[in-house]
């Protein structure tokens, strides 16, 4: 782009636009380029009676650059859907939950189908291994019944029904004071009188193209961090990756084996590099999510299968599950399965927080098949007898 002195101030100088360069890199020649169909493309405001994108000629680039447009030589961006953190200028944490409707109606009058970012969509950023170091507000709900925009059948606007909290996605790249390595949400305070004083910025899901959404924000008087780009939406999450856990080979304590996991593609026949996980089981069985174990005191446990995340309660660590049993098994897709020392049955559906269901029959005191590969030499913690591979 160039001025010239073609009587307007805007033009070409025989360089622009990639005509006439040397070195045969460009096919257009300036003679060419009066002719030639381009669009003209509205990154800022749009002048009344002016569209956003359309389509010029190259003897159009004065009035394009004139009403405030930019020339392409290809087809203006498409709008599409795309996850935003916003804030304010020097306050990233701006807005209570009362702000958060005065917040969308502002934003909605650039982009008329923003709402707040969901739980699955926040899950989906987890998946990808995406971080935002920067606490806001989503809806920790997935649903359609209401939005900031309808109401119930008494009058009370949708947004009241909308569960909500502050948070941020951590990766497995964070750093201390942001996730620290965890791949999850992190919560951040709702109370008036916490470190942040209740407030956060705002994630939000609407359609827009990257430049445009940047702007238009900031005409807003609103600073923004795309977190997830149409393009990112679009692609699936990479497989999590699988993960072997065991117990030791010698008894530890009275409470049961050392407990050890690695990844699986840290595994080969020269070895296995082991990572020790705190605390000590009887018996373990590995899940999709969670890894559920008892010790010897019948206790039962529940670890997340990948360290780097959280588990079911949302926190590090394994979380202790009320009741009691001697075996336990997780390779079910819905079910987690046991026996107690009188071998009773019991059934739990994923993730189990205590709410167990009596089957009929009775049990043999095992109801998981335990089998191990590796060993040797090469292997510091030989798994000979472990209780259990995935």
């Amino acid at each position: 782009e160039s001025t010239g002195s073609k009587g307007t101030g805007i033009g070409w100088d025989g360089s622009s636009f990639g005509c006439n360069l040397s070195g045969n890199h460009y096919d257009t020649d300036c003679k060419d380029v009066p002719n030639k169909s381009y669009t003209c493309w509205h990154v800022g405001s749009v002048p009344k009676g002016k569209e956003a994108c359309r389509a010029i000629k190259g003897k159009d680039f004065p009035s394009c650059f004139a009403s405030g447009g930019r020339p392409r030589d290809v087809g203006c961006p498409e709008p599409a859907k795309m996850i935003v953190w916003i804030g304010r200028p020097g306050n990233s944490y701006f807005t209570t939950k009362d702000g958060l409707l005065s917040v969308l109606q502002s934003v909605a009058t650039e982009f008329p189908d923003v709402r707040l970012t969901n739980q699955s969509e926040m899950n989906d950023i987890i998946a990808k291994n995406l971080a935002m170091c920067a606490c806001g507000w989503y809806r920790t709900d997935s649903s359609t019944t209401y939005t900031w925009r309808n109401g119930d059948a008494n009058g009370t606007a949708g947004f009241y029904h909308i569960p909500l909290t502050i948070g941020y996605p951590s990766n497995s790249s964070s750093v201390d004071g942001c996730g620290s390595g965890t791949q999850a949400m992190i919560s951040c305070p709702t109370a008036p009188n916490s470190w942040n004083k209740g407030k956060g910025g705002v994630y939000l899901t609407f359609s827009g193209t990257l430049e445009f959404a940047e702007q238009k924000l900031a005409g807003l008087n609103f600073t923004s961090t795309v977190v997830e780009s149409h393009q990112q939406l679009i692609e699936k999450p990479p497989p999590p990756k699988k993960q072997i856990w065991s117990t030791g080979s010698n008894r530890y304590n009275s409470a049961g084996w050392l407990i050890y996991q690695s990844p699986k593609d840290k595994t080969s026949n020269r070895g296995t590099n082991w990572n020790r996980i705190p605390g000590e089981l009887n018996q373990m069985s590995t899940g999709q999510k969670e890894v559920y174990g008892v010790n010897s005191y019948r206790k039962i446990f529940a670890h997340a299968k990948d360290p780097a995340k959280l588990n079911a309660n949302g926190q590090r660590g394994w979380r202790s599950i009320p009741g009691t049993l001697v075996n336990i098994s997780a390779s079910n897709k819905d079910w987690i399965y046991g026996v107690n020392r009188n071998n009773d049955i019991y059934q739990c559906k994923k993730p189990c927080k205590g709410a167990w269901q009596r089957l009929s029959g009775k049990g043999t005191g095992e109801v998981t098949v335990s089998w191990c590969t590796g060993g040797g030499s090469g292997c510091n913690h030989p798994m000979s007898s472990c209780s259990q591979y995935a």
